[in-house]
């Protein structure tokens, strides 16, 4: 497995993800945002066997909604493409995102032979859903002044919103537009297909620069391209059919808890058994202040299952890649 983490805050939490996902089968690669002091990180994560923080040169300096976002994602992907030839699974995190399990049973399920993204659905130039017309028109938010979580004015925020409706709605790539999650664990077979047509088609991604929130498109719609589509893992729930469950569910290989707003809800404790119960690997979003009894209680259950393989000949047999089971459901 190769697992690739986006951190831009709290390394000492990163380290603490670090920790819990680092084992002989597993490759990490860790992007720091270019706007962050990287000190600290190094500090954390610099002389971890298996662990790569990508150099300045791939570091981009990420702003929300933004195709920055997206820059950094395929840096990743890129990196961990080269540095790992043998991984058959490529995760992606953020640094505040943490495994709800052990790392050797988040490995087994990811032996099935799914895409574990979350496609939600085909943008329709003509609907009227909020996915559908959020790209109809430029987004300036790659400009620092502009965007809202960085600009020193809502004032420009609100000027730079309404120049892009003026400006001309962006024609569609020829590449089918679906909006789905930025979250994604995805096989190599998938990651190939995808690098390969970036590499053939790169006016595809350019389109993408003008888009709002390109990252919760990009993905999607490259994934819904390849021989890979019909292995998508569904989501139990269509948010068009009944409201968002207030305990959160499951989006592909997370969990996540929304309350309306851009961003999700921080997780803590009392989240801890919908956690479980939606079976996700890994869980959206934590807090190293907030969310520390919860990251304890997955924690120790970690140990639990870990403990009686310890030694065994089967957990030596799956960390040399020699044991290949069914997943778990």
């Amino acid at each position: 497995m190769a697992i690739l983490i986006m951190a831009h805050a709290h390394p000492e939490q990163v380290e603490r993800l670090v920790d819990r996902l680092s084992a002989p089968f597993v490759d990490i690669y860790v992007h720091i945002d270019r706007r962050a002091k990287i000190g600290p990180f190094v500090a954390a994560l610099g002389r971890r066997p298996g662990c790569t923080i990508l150099p300045d040169r791939d570091r981009v300096g990420v702003l929300w909604g933004g195709f920055s976002v997206v820059e950094a994602i395929l840096n990743l992907i890129r990196a961990a493409h080269r540095g790992s030839p043998d991984a058959e699974r490529f995760c992606l995190l953020s640094g505040a995102d943490y495994p709800t399990r052990s790392i050797t049973e988040i490995a087994r399920e990811m032996e099935r032979d799914l895409e574990y993204i979350n496609v939600e659905h085909k943008l329709d130039a003509k609907g009227s859903r909020f996915c559908d017309t959020y790209i109809q028109h430029h987004h300036l938010g790659n400009f620092r002044l502009l965007n809202p979580r960085t600009s020193p004015s809502g004032h420009l925020v609100v000027w730079g919103a309404r120049l892009g409706r003026m400006l001309p709605r962006l024609r569609h790539p020829e590449l089918e537009l679906y909006w789905g999650s930025c979250w994604w664990a995805l096989t190599r077979g998938a990651v190939d297909e995808i690098l390969a047509r970036i590499a053939q088609r790169p006016q595809e991604l350019a389109w993408f620069r003008t888009a709002v929130v390109p990252d919760e498109l990009v993905l999607p719609s490259l994934v819904m391209s390849t021989s890979r589509r019909g292995f998508i893992w569904r989501d139990p729930v269509d948010r068009t059919g009944q409201p968002e469950p207030v305990e959160g569910r499951r989006y592909g290989s997370h969990f996540i808890r929304w309350a309306g707003g851009i961003s999700p809800e921080i997780l803590t404790e009392h989240d801890h058994d919908a956690i479980l119960a939606s079976g996700a690997p890994f869980a959206r979003k934590v807090d190293p202040s907030v969310s520390r009894r919860l990251l304890d209680r997955l924690d120790a259950a970690a140990r639990r299952a870990d403990r009686p393989a310890r030694g065994t000949r089967q957990s030596l047999a799956f960390q040399a890649g020699e044991l290949r089971e069914p997943g778990i459901p």
